[in-house]
């Protein structure tokens, strides 16, 4: 919740301060960066996914709220060495939806041959 936002930040913070690296590259090629990016992609599209934000607008949680912790966040964990390709993608995943976006399925997604028969 966004009324938790600063005790992540100072979490953050503390952890940095006790020597944790930003440079630091999981096996995907994300920084913690990259790491953080693709959390808020996955709460973006949960909160998509089922149709929330008016929810969360009620309680002030907005995408417009969250701007401004993202964008300190992402400072704070900005590589010294610069973003990585995939901490990149990961942001084009953060901005994959906006918050008026809806998921739209469209039947020739789907295969029906793929489909788990029983019997074959």
């Amino acid at each position: 919740e966004i009324g938790d936002a600063d005790l992540y930040y100072q979490m953050v913070q503390h952890l940095l301060g006790r020597g944790a690296s930003r440079d630091v590259v999981d096996t995907s090629g994300r920084t913690p960066l990259g790491q953080y990016r693709s959390v808020v992609s996955s709460r973006n599209d949960y909160i998509n996914a089922y149709n929330l934000g008016a929810v969360n607008a009620e309680r002030g949680d907005t995408m417009e709220a969250w701007q401004p912790i993202h964008e300190r966040m992402e400072q704070a964990l900005m590589p010294d060495r610069g973003e990585t390709d995939a901490d990149r993608d990961a942001k084009g995943e953060q901005n994959h939806y906006s918050s008026e976006d809806e998921m739209d399925i469209d039947e020739d997604d789907f295969d029906e041959d793929d489909s788990d028969e029983e019997g074959d």
